[in-house]
């Protein structure tokens, strides 16, 4: 009973400490979850928009990136059951620098994210 009451704030602090670190991996692992979830969420849209765009006459080849509103690709912190919003779009296509392309594609992306068109750049590739 001494040792106990000897060492009580010690034990005390240590097991906050101990508390503490485990809701923070708990945390940790959950916020990699979501970081997969969201990867796997841009490569899917990513690619549906690919798919689309190669449907426009004169698009043979096209690239598509999509950036997330608070993100860097990588690292939003977004639940499922957040609204995850676009931020960016960039298309890297064939004929991409004919202004007609380049008109009609930043019309769908911006229609298709409800996003403005200053956030659409598109570029030509061969």
């Amino acid at each position: 009973m001494i040792f106990l009451k000897k060492y009580k704030n010690i034990i005390l602090v240590s097991f906050i400490f101990i508390l503490g670190l485990a809701l923070l991996l708990v945390n940790s692992n959950q916020n990699i979850k979501t970081n997969d979830n969201q990867f796997e969420y841009i490569e899917k849209i990513e690619k549906k928009l690919e798919d689309f765009l190669l449907n426009i006459n004169g698009i043979h080849k096209v690239n598509v990136i999509i950036t997330l509103e608070g993100s860097s690709n990588s690292s939003h912190n977004a639940s499922e059951n957040e609204q995850i919003n676009v931020k960016g779009v960039a298309i890297a296509c064939t004929n991409g620098e004919n202004m007609t392309i380049k008109e009609k594609l930043t019309k769908i992306v911006s229609a298709y994210f409800d996003i403005p068109t200053n956030k659409i750049e598109i570029v030509g590739i061969n």
